[in-house]
């Protein structure tokens, strides 16, 4: 969900970088502009940034969250573990680090994994206040912590931030009820099946580009419907 994504067409088919980035999967593509969007908007705190990288993310988050939980033998929403991810991105961005295209990837990967351990640890009667290593643990420690009112504080930040969350996704999948049944199965494959272009268009008797077409409409119309209702 987004406009202005790089659109892939297999143009200056000479080009050995143009060539390579048709080879990539469409989720490397987006976790790659996960990491710009990311940056973006630690430096400029524009809601509609998070908003796009949280869509954006979904796919990818669910996958590591359902990894994680299937690895540790957990019973565990998965929407859960996203939500409480995307709360620790948005509230501990500014320790992201993007020096690398892949740096979200690597990076949310390692919160999905501590939201599980926590979850873990909270189903064991070992409930905790503490926060995941997002691999800038330093940060976000501080002996003000133990002040119990600034637990409190944090305990109902969250709270509302999850609530907010959940509105978030109920007002997307509302969204994408209303995309056209070619839309939400070619979106479907490519976001939740991780599926390249080149798979999906053999699949479905399509070209290439006009499924990019298809994946690109898709999108900026859910991102329309969502801004549409947050005007509301």
């Amino acid at each position: 969900m987004r406009t202005g994504m790089r659109m892939l067409e297999p143009t200056l088919s000479h080009s050995p970088l143009t060539s390579h980035a048709t080879t990539q999967s469409q989720a490397e593509v987006d976790l790659r502009r996960c990491t710009d969007l990311l940056k973006d908007f630690v430096e400029t705190r524009q809601q509609r940034l998070f908003n796009e990288l949280a869509e954006l993310a979904q796919p990818f988050l669910w996958r590591r969250a359902s990894f994680e939980l299937a690895r540790l033998e957990r019973i565990t929403d998965e929407s859960e573990v996203v939500q409480d991810t995307l709360f620790n991105i948005f509230r501990y961005g500014h320790t992201f680090q993007p020096s690398v295209p892949h740096a979200f990837a690597t990076w949310s990967a390692r919160i999905v994994r501590n939201v599980v351990l926590r979850h873990m640890r909270t189903q064991s009667c070992r409930p905790t206040l503490s926060l995941e290593d997002c691999g800038g643990a330093a940060a976000f420690v501080s002996p003000q912590r133990a002040d119990p009112m600034l637990r409190l504080e944090e305990c109902e930040e969250r709270q509302l931030l999850r609530r907010n969350f959940s509105l978030w996704l109920r007002v997307y999948v509302a969204a994408y009820a209303q995309l056209t049944e070619l839309q939400r199965r070619i979106l479907h494959a490519v976001e939740v099946e991780g599926l390249r272009y080149r798979e999906l268009a053999e699949r479905m008797g399509m070209r290439s580009g006009a499924v990019k077409m298809v994946v690109f409409r898709g999108r900026r119309r859910i991102l329309q419907l969502m801004e549409r209702a947050a005007a509301c």
